[in-house]
């Protein structure tokens, strides 16, 4: 069986990686597979050892011979409805990552796909809410490799030894990408009701970055905001994702849109305290005061005090990270993607006929 996978971000986020995840996943099960990419990340899938091919008349051949085509954003579904408009090859997955409320046109994509796996139970309300049937939106949630994490104690030293922050030194982290719907805003006007000495470490790149800087030096907080550590690849100073949160004391999510918040996983598996928002999917994730704080999204003074509170009480903090680490490699393993992903397929198969 051979699917092609159709993904066209310009940019490597969590969305690819969980791509990735279900690529290798897929491969053991036995199934042969092509990834149509933006040409930006065409050398990384390749390097990852994989077929990779821009969209265009190739990618359009190879779609026809294959089983199933599975669009992983809204613009790839657009791209694949009209790649095989009037032919019975191939089935047809979308996948739902995104919480922005869809439009007509675009419920109208969704509702043409055989089978759409919606990444939280918070995505696939909206998708029913626009009229896809019941029977063909499930929810396939992401994943975690534990071989994507890094010992978090050498993590630790090794990342503030290279940014030279003495052990002490109280850091946040937040891995997002600098959009407006990541709320990075909120978290930076939460800093000034902070303590003086604690920082940022912010693991992101993105189009709203210019105005999130022009926001810190307005609110005199620019010097405590060390922005995407480790993009730079000087010697020593090229750090993971997974590193740069577990050299943190707290993981937040400032999101104030969000499908599932994969970041959560990782920051949860490192033994992070998290602070997040009620956004979409993350209440999914994170059960308030269980294994993290929840505030509302948009919501500065909220979000400055659940890091004080953290910050200023080890104990429940350390209660809530032990709390997020148990259960989780069990409820979101590759295994369970790969496993989700193809009963899709198969009910897209069976439809098609």
């Amino acid at each position: 069986m051979m699917v092609v996978h159709c993904d066209f971000s310009k940019e490597w986020r969590g969305g690819q990686h969980q791509l990735l995840l279900l690529v290798r996943g897929l491969g053991r099960a036995g199934w042969r597979q092509l990834v149509v990419a933006h040409p930006s990340l065409l050398e990384r899938w390749r390097a990852a050892g994989y077929e990779a091919l821009p969209a265009g008349w190739q990618a359009a051949r190879a779609l026809r011979r294959a089983d199933v085509a599975h669009a992983h954003d809204g613009r790839a579904l657009g791209w694949v409805l009209l790649a095989h408009l009037g032919r019975a090859r191939p089935a047809c997955v979308a996948s739902r990552r995104v919480a922005f409320p869809l439009g007509v046109w675009g419920a109208a994509k969704y509702r043409r796909a055989g089978a759409v796996l919606a990444v939280s139970d918070f995505i696939r309300a909206q998708l029913l809410a626009r009229g896809l049937h019941p029977d063909r939106v499930s929810v396939v949630r992401d994943a975690l490799d534990p071989a994507d994490l890094p010992d978090t104690g050498q993590a630790r030293a090794r990342v503030r030894a290279a940014l030279g922050l003495p052990p002490s030194a109280r850091c946040l982290a937040c891995s997002s990408a600098l959009t407006a719907e990541k709320g990075v805003m909120d978290l930076i006007a939460a800093l000034p009701r902070l303590e003086s000495d604690i920082l940022v470490l912010l693991a992101g790149e993105g189009a709203e970055e210019p105005r999130l800087r022009r926001q810190a030096a307005r609110l005199g907080v620019a010097q405590r905001i060390l922005w995407a550590p480790g993009r730079e690849r000087s010697e020593g100073k090229s750090f993971s994702i997974p590193e740069l949160i577990a050299a943190a004391d707290i993981f937040v999510l400032p999101s104030r849109h969000e499908g599932l918040g994969s970041s959560l996983l990782l920051a949860l598996a490192l033994g992070r305290p998290v602070v997040a928002t009620t956004a979409g999917g993350i209440p999914e994730i994170i059960a308030a005061d269980r294994n993290g704080l929840l505030v509302p999204a948009a919501d500065p003074p909220a979000l400055a005090a659940a890091i004080m509170t953290l910050l200023r009480d080890p104990a429940r903090a350390s209660r809530l990270a032990k709390n997020g680490a148990q259960g989780l490699a069990a409820r979101f393993s590759p295994e369970a993607l790969a496993a989700g992903t193809l009963a899709a397929y198969r009910a897209a198969l069976a439809r098609r006929g």
